[in-house]
C-alpha cells in the first residue's frame, strides 16, 4: 500500500513538473535552414528561421555569429501574436556587406517576457564555391 502511494505521488509530481516546464516555455519548434549560399547556383540563397511563439509579444530578432556577436538585425519591436514567426536572412551584415562564411544563430528578444533566447539551431553561410560542392552532378 505504501509503495502504491509513493508511486502515485511520484507520478503526480512528475506531471506537475512537466506542466510547469511547458508553461515557462516562450518559444518552441525552431526550424532553421542548415546551409545557404547567397551567390550560389544551387541550394538555398537565403536562410529561413521559424519558431512558434506561445504568447503575443513584441520580438527583436538578430542573427549572431559563433561568438554571439550581432551580425544582422532582422527586426526590432516586431509585433507578433502567438503562433509561427518566420524570418529570412540573405547573408548581409547590418552595414550591407556580406557576412563571412561561417556558422550563425538567431537570437530573439521577447519584450514582455523580458528574456532573450538564442535558438540553438545553426545555419551555415557558405561561399558559392563551397555551396557548389553540394550540387549533384555539378549542375546548377
Amino acid at each position: 500500500m505504501l509503495v502504491l502511494a509513493l508511486l502515485g505521488g511520484t507520478a503526480a509530481a512528475f506531471a506537475v513538473t512537466e506542466a510547469l516546464k511547458l508553461d515557462g516555455q516562450a518559444i518552441s519548434n525552431p526550424r532553421v535552414t542548415k546551409a545557404f549560399a547567397p551567390d550560389g547556383r544551387c541550394g538555398p540563397r537565403q536562410a529561413r528561421f521559424a519558431f512558434k511563439l506561445h504568447r503575443s509579444d513584441p520580438v527583436d530578432a538578430v542573427v549572431v555569429d559563433a561568438d554571439g556577436d550581432p551580425v544582422r538585425s532582422l527586426g526590432t519591436g516586431l509585433t507578433r501574436r502567438g503562433g509561427w514567426v518566420k524570418l529570412r536572412w540573405g547573408g548581409a551584415q547590418d552595414g550591407g556587406t556580406r557576412a563571412p562564411e561561417g556558422e550563425y544563430r538567431l537570437r530573439v528578444r521577447l519584450t514582455r517576457e523580458d528574456r532573450t533566447i538564442t535558438i540553438p539551431n545553426v545555419v551555415r553561410l557558405e561561399s558559392a564555391r563551397s555551396g557548389a560542392a553540394r550540387c549533384r552532378g555539378g549542375r546548377a
